[in-house]
């Protein structure tokens, strides 16, 4: 009887599992895009009354994230039906910080879109460049705007994205703090729909 009670405690331990357990088994699943071996593995789960609800929502969304990146990443690939246009920005400094208020409305002469379907903010080249692409529609005319700035000094990371009617407000951390006086790096030409804004 000891034996057994041994042995049916031992059983517990192997098909109990634990939420991180299961968290990194769907998250494997769906990295390896083994579907239909996570719906089985999810029947067994609700046959056993294990939750898994919260871990099953977490791992969709961040796929979701990771590919609506990607998407937006390489979408300007195919720019046959797209319409690529530079947006109007206007830049602001304090001794800590620069926030871009990029324009993809009618704005400076910068034909857009109220809204925008996705965006994407990125910094790269060691923190001196800054990147900034959005899809939008209007009517049958699909538009890409791409926003590709230089740095005068070393960035340290995107602290916020607001996405208000007909912009977006970028604020960024500046690893190399204090005033510059200037945006892009020098011998960089200014683009004319660039503006100086007032902090």
């Amino acid at each position: 009887m000891k034996e057994f009670f041994i042995l049916l405690s031992i059983s517990f331990l192997f098909t109990k599992c634990t939420n991180s357990e299961i968290n990194e088994t769907i998250f494997n699943y769906i990295q390896t895009g083994k579907y239909k071996e996570m719906e089985n593995y999810l029947d067994s789960l609700k046959e056993k009354n294990i939750s898994f609800k919260t871990e099953l929502i977490s791992n969709i969304e961040n796929k979701i994230k990771e590919l609506n990146k990607i998407f937006t990443q390489f979408s300007k690939l195919d720019s046959s039906n797209k319409k690529t246009i530079a947006p109007a920005f206007y830049w602001f400094e304090d001794y800590f910080s620069i926030t871009l208020m990029i324009f993809y409305s009618y704005r400076h002469n910068t034909p857009g879109c109220g809204e925008i379907d996705d965006y994407l903010a990125v910094l790269y080249n060691n923190e001196r460049s800054f990147h900034f692409n959005a899809n939008c529609t209007m009517g049958d005319e699909e538009k890409y705007f791409s926003l590709d700035l230089n740095i005068y000094k070393k960035l340290k990371k995107i602290t916020g994205v607001v996405l208000e009617r007909g912009k977006a407000i970028v604020k960024i951390d500046k690893k190399d703090i204090g005033f510059w006086d200037r945006l892009l790096l020098p011998g960089e030409e200014i683009p004319n729909n660039m503006l100086r804004g007032v902090s």
